[in-house]
């Protein structure tokens, strides 16, 4: 099985990846966080303790509200997922993002910076955004 997401679906399938071994490669365009620790690469600035602090706020009130666990992060969902290959790609502002959630495993996920706005990479280049995508699934899903 090969997954493919964009945003939230692109981090719904980082995540349906570490949990199913079925899933042989993921591709996620602008998968950029879904817990706290997902934004661990915020900066120290005042910018930085901003978010954090909304994300305090924010977290903090759906953790009171739901009696859903909190999902595993993104960083971790691809270290869980490794030796399995991911494919992130990176949209304009969101290269930090995909840098930090790739540490998670670098030897298995690779990360192209698109330079378009987020998932937007098949509008911007159409070619190349095919090429890496089929090229990713391909790799892994071909006989």
């Amino acid at each position: 099985i090969g997954a493919v997401g964009m945003s939230m679906g692109g981090e719904e399938v980082i995540g349906a990846a570490a949990a199913d071994r079925r899933i042989a490669v993921v591709v996620a365009e602008g998968a950029t966080n879904r817990t706290r620790e997902d934004k661990a690469w915020l900066p120290t600035g005042p910018t930085g303790w901003l978010q954090r602090g909304m994300d305090v706020l924010t977290f903090g009130l759906t953790d009171l509200l739901t009696d859903a666990s909190p999902p595993i992060s993104l960083r971790d969902a691809v270290a869980a997922t490794a030796p399995r290959p991911v494919l992130l790609l990176a949209g304009e502002g969101e290269e930090d993002a995909a840098a930090h959630i790739a540490a998670g495993s670098p030897g298995t996920v690779e990360v192209i910076e698109t330079g378009a706005g987020h998932v937007a990479g098949l509008r911007a280049d159409p070619e190349a955004w095919e090429r890496a995508v089929v090229g990713a699934l391909d790799a892994a899903l071909a006989p």
